[in-house]
């Protein structure tokens, strides 16, 4: 399969330091929201502490899949992009998913839960699979 290019942005952007720059920035911002205290967070989210409400459990949820999609997206487009980038973006994506829930407990006020295993590894399937129709359409 050919690799897909991004035609729709500005050359500037395709700079391999300008791409690693931003996939590391937004990885290691995305891990510390991610493993930090909910009562003594380091990057105000601008969500308030709470009890787990439905609503409340939704939007954390999808936050999740959108910060995971995102991730593995960055990983992919700062690698390659080629079937082995993507490979790689998802086991970069895979590794972090599981090991920020595991660190998550080490915050004092946060656990592991099923729910955000769930959507982080949605997240990277999400964004693997829609990375994997490009090259199905790009190959006809």
């Amino acid at each position: 399969m050919r690799p897909i290019h991004l035609p729709m942005l500005p050359h500037w952007l395709e700079h391999p330091l300008l791409k690693w720059s931003i996939t590391l920035l937004w990885t290691s911002f995305f891990f510390i929201v991610l493993i930090q205290s909910t009562y003594h967070p380091v990057i105000n989210t601008g969500i308030p502490p709470g009890p787990p409400t439905f609503e409340r459990e939704f939007i954390f949820t999808s936050l999740h899949i959108i910060g995971y999609i995102t991730t593995t997206t960055l990983w992919w487009w700062a690698a390659g992009p080629s079937r082995k980038s993507l490979f790689i973006a998802m086991t970069i994506a895979g590794i972090l998913a599981f090991l920020t829930e595991y660190l998550q407990t080490f915050a004092g006020d946060r656990n592991v839960t099923i729910t955000d295993v769930m959507a982080n590894l949605y997240g990277i399937s999400v964004a693997s699979l829609a990375i994997w129709q490009q090259w199905l359409k790009k190959g006809r």
